[in-house]
């Protein structure tokens, strides 16, 4: 197919000199006598984007039939075939073997060809380092656009040391030279990191979707230009992963590199632009019921935090009430209708050159419920240990927990009509505490913790 289109764009050359001698100034041909494609030099006429009819995007020797060598020409005629090659969707690659399928009306055009230049194709200076017909209407391979990469490119270097391009070709075997499109880059896929954000426990990093890609390695550097080293590879489709290893108040780069694992055989693809992020400190809200309904609110210190806003609620979506504004980390909200669930939410004030900017809100949500007290234990080697508590109203249950060191064991749930347990398991110098909890849309809310009582 090659030497047929070498063949046809020669008789072509001869036809169009003479035709456009007659009827526009011509751009003579470069003759570029070498042997080799690899030092084949782009010859462009000008501007590519200011391209005329006979703007010749590059010569180059090519081997006709008989084993004549001639000079072959491509020149750019209709800007509308850029269209061909410009809608074209993510490659594949398998090895070094890409793989590109385009739109179904490239079935209009002869063929289209694969450019391989050491420079973009724009650059006086650029030369080709491969050129060859990928697909052709003659053996019905459009619309797909299917080649190998010369065993002498680094693929890792794709973009840098080498530039792919497609071109959408019509060849006519009448008075005209050779319709093309201007020639459209083809990149080596790659991944977008489309958000990477402080959260609690590190950094979390977002990325796009990639057909065919599943495997993700993450890498991560002190400075843009730095080492970038390995952290860890994501084997889902969840396209996201969390750095734990990150510390407040460093700021990191980071990178990540899709990879196909297939027949013995792991395919790269390119690496995503790195991403950098000065990790803060997230707030991190707890409220628990104290004693004598009241709710104990306290969060984690934001760096350069100048005070920080509490707000409650009595529905999810709000309205939210501000309830106080300051500098510590925590307060305590008194004044509860008991078995009632509140929504609290509180956002640090920072600073930055004389304007106020607030962090993220930080969301709790809890039920009042009074604290119950342990009123008395006792110990019996034949039944174990018995605690008894004072009632908790509208509490659901009770839970009773076994103190082990700085553990809290669960022991028992008991109704709330109950305010009595015997532990069979119980020994002399066990600690218990009690908490009741309340059950509202299916989740658990639990009040304070007891006083701890032990069997003396």
């Amino acid at each position: 197919m090659i030497r047929a289109c070498a063949v046809a764009a020669f008789l072509a050359v001869a036809i169009g000199i003479a035709f456009f001698s007659m009827f526009s100034p011509h751009i003579p041909l470069k003759a570029i006598p070498v042997k080799k494609q690899e030092k084949t030099k782009l010859a462009i006429a000008g501007q590519a984007n200011q391209a005329t009819p006979e703007t010749v995007l590059f010569t180059t020797e090519m081997d006709n039939y008989g084993g004549a060598v001639s000079e072959y020409k491509l020149t750019l005629i209709d800007t509308d075939l850029n269209r061909f090659v410009s809608s074209m969707e993510e490659l594949t690659m398998e090895g070094t073997t890409v793989s590109i399928p385009l739109d179904s009306s490239v079935s209009e055009l002869s063929c289209i060809s694969v450019l391989i230049t050491d420079k973009p194709y724009r650059d006086g200076s650029a030369r080709i380092l491969d050129y060859s017909v990928t697909a052709s209407e003659d053996s019905n391979e459009l619309p797909r656009v299917s080649f190998i990469l010369p065993s002498s490119l680094n693929v890792n270097f794709w973009g840098i040391d080498f530039h792919v391009y497609l071109v959408a070709e019509n060849r006519y075997y009448g008075s005209k030279s050779d319709y093309a499109s201007e020639p459209q880059e083809v990149f080596m896929p790659k991944a977008d990191i489309t958000q990477v954000e402080s959260v609690l426990g590190g950094v979390e990093l977002h990325w796009s979707r990639m057909n065919n890609y599943r495997r993700f390695n993450i890498y991560r550097a002190d400075s843009a230009d730095g080492e970038y080293v390995y952290l860890a590879s994501v084997v889902d489709r969840t396209n996201s992963f969390l750095d734990t290893t990150a510390d407040s108040g460093k700021c990191y780069y980071y990178k990540i590199r899709p990879y196909i694992k297939a027949d013995g055989r792991t395919t790269y693809a390119g690496w995503s632009d790195a991403s950098a992020i000065t990790v803060q400190s997230v707030l991190s809200l707890l409220a628990i019921p104290g004693n004598g309904l009241t709710m104990d609110l306290s969060w984690t210190a934001v760096d350069g935090a100048q005070s920080y806003e509490i707000y409650r609620s009595m529905e999810p979506a709000g309205p939210y009430t501000l309830l106080d504004t300051t500098t510590a980390c925590s307060i305590t909200d008194t004044d509860l209708v008991e078995g009632t669930r509140y929504y609290y939410k509180v956002r640090a004030v920072i600073s930055e050159n004389g304007a106020a900017r607030y962090s993220k809100e930080a969301y709790a949500t809890a039920v009042a419920l009074e604290t119950p007290s342990i009123e008395s234990i006792r110990y019996s080697p034949e039944g174990g240990v018995t605690i008894f508590w004072t009632e908790v109203e509208n509490a659901d249950r009770y839970k009773v927990l076994r103190v082990n060191g700085n553990k809290y064991e669960h022991v028992a749930s008991v109704s709330a009509d109950t305010l009595t347990f015997t532990d069979p398991n119980g020994k002399p110098g066990s600690v218990y505490i009690v908490c009741a909890y309340k059950k509202i849309g299916g989740a658990r809310y639990y009040g304070g913790l007891s006083n701890p009582a032990a069997v003396g």
